[in-house]
């Protein structure tokens, strides 16, 4: 019977403060409305995708090296001059978030900004001048692989000549009439062991071709995948959740003034 009439007075206290409750409530969502629409601006998203390059099929940075160098002050000072943004290093950094695709060397990267045009221009100018930068020491790590390719194609044309000049030896010394058969059969015994080593020097000189061959193949350059488009719809403020929050929040606050107000009148009395 207590709790009843407990719970009774608790009703006819909300009935009777109905208008301070009210009150609260109201000026709680008039205020966020002002804030969402009249103070807050609206922030856009875009985000691209693009590849590290690859050497011998493993990306030439990790995550990490990707996030350093992309917000290194050089890159995002590049971006704000190029873009004319009013905007820090610091500053810039804070609006750019990088996601790596596991391990294949895949990176997207998003970027939020008050302008869809510039939020898109800043994404692609990131990535431009991050490629920019990092793109000669993909080409200079290829150059290398290719001239030792070039190399080991000339060591395996001299070790063909070798073969060609052993074989003429070996036709001379038998047609040779100067030679006995005795000398002649150990003379072309030691262009046998001769050949043999040839051979061996030969087939590793192949291998290595094929292994700087498959490297290159397994190579691939920066390629910008999927290029950032602009964003109509901003992603912040979420308008209709904050309002709900704070019509939740003006209404406990309004609820606690009550019964506050009613115990501090009745705390008079």
């Amino acid at each position: 019977m207590e709790e009843e009439i407990d719970l009774r007075e608790y009703i006819k206290v909300l009935i009777k403060r109905k208008g301070l409750i009210i009150t609260i409530f109201l000026i709680s969502v008039i205020v966020a409305g002002i804030i969402n629409y009249m103070v807050l601006l609206p922030i856009y998203n875009s985000s691209v995708t693009f590849r590290i390059a690859k050497t011998n099929g493993v990306p030439l940075l990790g995550k990490s090296d990707v996030e350093n160098k992309i917000k290194s002050d050089y890159v995002l000072q590049e971006v704000i001059d190029k873009l004319k943004l009013n905007l820090k290093t610091a500053e810039l950094s804070d609006f750019i978030k990088i996601d790596s695709v596991a391990d294949s060397g895949y990176v997207m990267l998003s970027t939020e900004y008050t302008s869809p045009e510039k939020t898109r221009d800043i994404a692609l100018s990131v990535v431009n001048h991050f490629i920019e930068i990092n793109q000669p020491y993909f080409q200079k790590k290829i150059k290398l692989l290719e001239e030792e390719k070039q190399s080991v194609e000339k060591q395996i044309a001299l070790e063909k000549e070798k073969f060609d000049e052993v074989e003429k030896l070996r036709l001379d010394i038998i047609k040779s009439e100067d030679f006995s058969l005795t000398e002649k059969q150990i003379q072309i015994n030691l262009l046998l062991n001769y050949y043999t080593q040839i051979r061996e020097s030969y087939h590793q000189l192949i291998n290595k071709y094929y292994i700087l061959e498959n490297q290159i193949l397994n190579s691939n350059d920066f390629e910008i995948i999927n290029y950032p488009s602009i964003s109509q719809v901003p992603v912040k403020p979420n308008k209709k959740l904050n309002l709900a929050i704070s019509g939740v929040l003006g209404l406990f606050l309004g609820v606690f003034i009550a019964f506050f107000a009613e115990f501090w009148q009745g705390g008079k009395h």
